[in-house]
């Protein structure tokens, strides 16, 4: 009696040990998740969506799962849709970035409002638990894009607002500047005037030093090379994450 009573006893302890052990685990997960937020910047005809669906597809195998998110979390409805008259529906393409003239001030003022808080509230209830989950996240243009070219959002508000702000949207993992030739980017994508597109190409390469965890990405060069070289810097980051879990 004794004998089995004491094995009912470890088997206990075992269970308690065991529980807690997850517990701890689980709780190391969600404050340092071990998911990976990647953005990736450029001008139009730089091949972010290409370069950021090849390397989700060759990362594949080293994350739980993958998702890519356009510009924001998605928390939030788009904006347009609120209009119950004329609802509007928000598309990952635009290929006439400039074609519609800017709002006024107000309009602009509610509209980045509202974009700001799918931002801050979006990443933590849709990008944060897929982290957690050991997700590789990929963002086609991020909350940066504002740096360089509000004219696309139709926004008409000072450059230093969505500076100030930036301290308070979460940050990505890591950042690829994708920089290629004007030249090449007319080629692939002619939306842009040369003289724009050259503006923000400059622009971009200037955020490389000014965000955490940022680097310039040549795409002049073959998707293969491009892929190969981010998927490097990502299991590089990833590798150092666990390392400092452990």
């Amino acid at each position: 009696f004794l004998r089995e009573y004491s094995k009912e006893i470890s088997g206990r302890v075992f269970c308690v040990k065991y529980d807690l052990s997850e517990l701890w685990r689980l709780s190391k997960r969600a404050i340092r998740p071990v998911g990976i937020c990647v953005c990736f910047l450029g001008p139009d005809g730089c091949g972010k969506s290409t370069v950021m669906r090849e390397t989700s597809k060759l990362l594949d195998g080293s994350f739980h799962g993958s998702r890519r998110f356009y510009w924001r979390p998605g928390f939030l409805p788009p904006f347009g849709r609120l209009r119950v008259w004329n609802p509007s529906v928000e598309i990952s393409e635009n290929p006439h970035p400039h074609r519609h003239g800017r709002q006024n001030s107000f309009k602009s003022l509610v509209r980045f409002t509202y974009y700001f808080c799918d931002f801050f509230i979006g990443y933590y209830f849709v990008v944060f638990p897929l982290l957690v989950r050991k997700n590789l996240i990929c963002f086609d243009r991020y909350y940066y894009d504002y740096f360089v070219d509000m004219h696309r959002y139709q926004m008409n508000l000072p450059k230093w607002l969505p500076k100030l702000l930036s301290s308070l949207v979460p940050k990505p993992s890591l950042t690829f500047v994708l920089s290629a030739s004007p030249e090449v980017m007319m080629s692939r994508k002619n939306e842009l005037t040369m003289e724009e597109l050259v503006r923000q190409h400059n622009v971009y390469r200037s955020l490389v030093g000014k965000l955490p965890n940022c680097y310039l990405i040549d795409s002049d060069c073959s998707i293969d090379e491009v892929t190969t070289k981010i998927s490097e810097i990502v299991l590089r980051h990833k590798a150092l994450s666990v390392a400092r879990d452990m």
